[in-house]
This record gives C-alpha cells, sequence and structure tokens, in this order.
C-alpha cells in the first residue's frame, strides 16, 4: 500500500525555539525531522575550515559546488545528520562561530539554491516536520500545515546567554547579544533571497512564555484538526521543561 507523505512546515527566526518544537511535534506524530539550518551550517563550517568569507557569494558557490553535503536520518540523532565527503560532521556544526557563517552564506541565492533539493528531497516517502526560515514559503509551500514561531526579544536574549552560559542581567552582555540578534534577523528577514516570513496560511505559534509542552499540545491540536494525527493519543506527550 502507498505511504502518502505529509507535511508540517516550522518558520521562525534564530532563537525562537522552532527546533525544539518541531522535535517534539515530529516525535509524537512519528514523523521525521528536517532541521534545514544543519545545511547551511555544513556551508558555513567549509567556509570557515578553507577560510573562505561567506560575504563572497562566487568563492562560498565555487566552494559548495567541489564538495557533497548530504542530510541523512540517523537512529542516533534527532536532528539527522550531515555528510560532508563521505564523513559525518554534525557534532562540528554546532558551535556559535559556524552559526554566524551559516546566517552569512544563507543571503546568498546560488547557496539557497544549490540547497533546494537537498531538503526536498530529504526522507523520502517519510512524512517530514520541516523547519528553517523559508520551509514554508519556498521549499514546501504545498505543505499540509505550516507554522511561524514567534518570540519576544527579551526571551530570546534570555536564551541566547543560557545557551552560552552568560548572565542576561549583565548589561554589556545583554547590549551584545542584543545587537547579535537585531544584525541576525536583518539578515534572515530582509535579505532578498528568501527573507524569512510567514507563509500567508502559515499558523502563528507564540513562544515567549508558556511551557514547552503546552505550545507543542497547540501544534498537535493543529495537527489533528488537519487530519495529520490520525490514530495518535495526545496523553503520550511526555511533560518538558524549558
Amino acid at each position: 500500500m502507498h505511504k502518502t507523505r505529509r507535511m508540517i512546515t516550522v518558520d521562525g527566526l534564530a532563537g525562537s525555539g522552532k527546533t525544539s518544537l518541531s522535535r517534539e511535534l515530529a516525535k509524537i506524530l512519528k514523523f521525521k525531522h528536517l532541521n534545514s539550518g544543519l545545511l547551511y551550517r555544513a556551508v558555513g563550517y567549509l567556509c570557515l575550515t578553507h577560510r573562505i568569507d561567506p560575504e563572497d557569494f562566487e568563492k562560498v558557490g565555487g566552494l559548495l559546488a567541489k564538495h557533497t553535503i548530504l542530510l541523512t536520518g540517523s537512529a542516533e540523532s534527532e536532528r539527522g545528520d550531515i555528510v560532508l565527503d563521505s564523513v559525518v560532521v554534525t557534532e562540528k556544526l554546532l558551535s556559535p562561530e559556524v552559526s554566524e557563517a551559516a546566517s552569512r552564506v544563507a543571503q546568498h541565492q546560488n547557496v539557497r539554491t544549490a540547497l533546494i533539493e537537498h531538503q526536498r528531497q530529504a526522507f523520502p516517502g517519510e512524512s517530514v516536520v520541516a523547519e528553517g526560515r523559508d520551509m514554508g514559503t519556498v521549499i514546501f509551500p504545498d505543505a499540509d500545515l505550516k507554522f511561524f514561531v514567534e518570540v519576544d526579544r527579551d526571551t530570546r536574549i534570555k536564551r541566547r546567554s543560557a545557551q552560552l552560559g552568560l548572565n542576561s542581567a549583565d548589561e554589556p552582555t545583554r547590549a551584545a547579544i542584543m545587537q547579535e540578534i537585531v544584525e541576525r534577523d536583518a539578515r534572515d528577514s530582509m535579505r532578498e533571497a528568501a527573507p524569512t516570513k510567514p507563509a500567508p496560511d502559515a499558523i502563528k505559534i507564540d513562544n515567549s512564555s508558556a511551557p514547552l509542552t503546552e505550545v507543542v499540545n497547540t501544534m498537535y491540536d493543529f495537527a489533528s484538526l488537519r487530519g495529520l494525527a490520525c490514530g495518535i493519543s495526545k496523553a503520550g506527550i511526555p511533560k518538558m521543561q524549558r
């Protein structure tokens, strides 16, 4: 019997919590979790290791053409794995430096175009919760259900500080992280190539203060209304802490 592939997209700016939300929603629905940001991190990682300026779109495009990047499923990794030239490099992609380089290479249309099919062809035949910046607008415009996650800036500062092991009450730290968020938001939302914005039919989700379980429950309810949670009981959703 042919298995129908269903698609849910979860978009949002950096620090919105879309990774945690999409990963947990995928677990509950028994869908695959597609973290598109890993692909851009892989390109950023290549730039750093080859000392290429992430802002130089021609050199970045040439670098990308010389290497093979694959996003694969893994029983050990909830977010999937990146295989770069036959080597799994996922754990090397999680540093702030790689994240910053990824944000910069993501501005380039040639990079975004090169990675479109990588995303569309990930987990063939499987239902997917796909998270990123343009999943619902560019990559999967016909998705069965689309979410756009929003978070107030103060909350994002606190979460980013915690991620870096810093004190968000420290004024210099707060100012530096605020500047980082403002600059990255501008790059993501104002770039010419696939700017980050809600799809016209996306459901906006506020992830500022409610417990993670509650937000996931809300997303699950929308999925259920669309017939995407057939035979799956919400009672199985575990309690989660922020």
